[in-house]
């Protein structure tokens, strides 16, 4: 067993303590057994569009022009006119980014006569986000997974929790 998969499922043992359930050795006689998987896709390329910001109108204008009297004389003339600055979208770039899905099952079956012989919990949780280390998020992934733990029977419902970590 790895380093980090102990960290996992001793992760997912507290989780399940609090849940009123108690750890046992593997040679003891448990009233149920847990299964955990988890892993992580190879990733997706997510294409977006960012608004760019810049100014839309106002600031300062030049006029240059010539005016013609009644007398038939001409006279040139030059302005400035200067308005309020304006600010709004000017455009839109492109951002290309990664996404992961990452995924978490706990199966959790009644035992008899030392077996794992009836499935009494079934849990499949799911994250997507820009973080592709499993290891960085799973902890987190355990912890939205069990939050309302069990929940109602059959029924999806959505957890957030706040990422602790750094990818």
């Amino acid at each position: 067993m790895s380093l980090q998969f102990q960290v996992v499922s001793n992760h997912l043992l507290r989780r399940l303590a609090e849940k009123g359930y108690t750890p046992v050795s593997t040679n003891s006689n448990s009233q149920f057994t847990a299964y955990v998987t988890y892993g992580i896709d190879t990733g997706r390329t997510v294409t977006s569009a960012v608004p760019l910001y810049g100014q839309t109108g106002g600031g300062t204008s030049m006029t240059t022009g010539n005016i013609i009297g009644s007398t038939g004389r001409m006279s040139s003339f030059n302005t400035t006119t200067t308005t309020m600055p304006t600010y709004g979208i000017v455009g839109m770039v492109p951002v290309s980014s990664r996404e992961y899905r990452r995924e978490l099952n706990v199966d959790i079956y009644r035992n008899a006569a030392g077996r794992p012989v009836t499935k009494v919990y079934e849990v499949r949780a799911f994250s997507s986000g820009s973080c592709g280390n499993i290891n960085a998020i799973i902890l987190n992934i355990i912890d939205g997974a069990f939050k309302n733990f069990p929940g109602e029977s059959g029924r999806s419902r959505r957890s957030e929790v706040e990422w602790s970590g750094s990818c």
